[in-house]
């Protein structure tokens, strides 16, 4: 009497098949998904770099008694907002306060 043998490989084959069908198209999609984020930044990236504004910086020396608002209105732009060159100098010089020392250097947006 021969028996018929069952061979569980032959079943389990196609379930290896659709893992690996659907681990491609997940590794696609996720490709996919870095190409169009990649270029995104990279299209963005110039809208930001026109926008900025290409003023030369000049170097000012603090004297005793100067303070942020009067060095900005006097060497800074006068076509722009002077709170507006202020929170652009304290984000260019690093500075947590408006309060500035004697001999102390500052970067100001020129006109």
């Amino acid at each position: 009497m021969s028996a018929v043998t069952h061979h569980p490989r032959r079943r389990t084959r196609p379930i290896r098949r659709r893992r690996q069908v659907c681990s491609r198209q997940v590794a696609f999609a996720l490709l996919l998904t870095i190409a169009a984020v990649c270029s995104l930044a990279m299209t963005a990236a110039p809208r930001r770099a026109a926008s900025v504004d290409r003023r030369p910086l000049l170097a000012v020396t603090v004297d005793q008694g100067d303070s942020l608002w009067g060095l900005v209105a006097r060497y800074g732009p006068k076509d722009r907002d002077i709170r507006l060159l202020i929170d652009e100098v304290l984000r260019i010089n690093g500075l947590a306060s408006p309060e500035l020392q004697p001999g102390q250097v500052v970067l100001i947006p020129g006109p």
